[in-house]
């Protein structure tokens, strides 16, 4: 949990550059790298952020981004669940509240994979009832700002 201001300059500040040393970050927010170090540790140990790379599929291989919606009988969503959460085809896995009751993100080589996904992989689950992707066709924005000034 964010405490305070410097919490706050912390993660913006990493969110701009996640190489950053102790010692860049506490001149750039203004403490000191003591302080710095004892708030990173902190803030790790409460799971607030991690660091990691962001990948662009694009640039990586996968033309095809897809958003998937699925419709999941309720008395199996927790076994929905266990099995969508093994998939390596899929980045993002979110139970929803609306006209669909799980959505998945997924990259796919080419629009036969994702069909066959869709329509093979999928299908072969117990609960899941329908499946609808929505294959991307141009990526707008792609944020991993929370919390960042605009």
């Amino acid at each position: 949990m964010l405490r305070d201001e410097l919490d706050r300059a912390l993660l913006e500040a990493l969110q701009e550059d996640g190489t950053l040393s102790c010692r860049a970050l506490a001149l750039r927010c203004k403490s000191s790298e003591p302080t710095v170090r004892r708030r990173l540790r902190r803030l790790r140990q409460e799971d607030v952020f991690r660091i990691a790379a962001v990948v662009d599929p694009f640039k990586q291989g996968y033309p095809v981004v897809a958003i998937i919606n699925m419709k999941v009988d309720q008395r199996e969503m927790r076994a929905v669940k266990s099995a969508l959460a093994e998939m390596r085809e899929l980045r993002f896995v979110g139970v929803t509240v609306g006209t669909f009751d799980m959505v998945a993100e997924a990259w796919f080589r080419s629009a036969d994979e994702m069909l066959s996904f869709t329509s093979e992989v999928l299908a072969q689950i117990p609960g899941i009832l329908r499946v609808e992707p929505l294959q991307i066709h141009e990526m707008v924005t792609y944020a991993y700002d929370w919390g960042k000034r605009r």
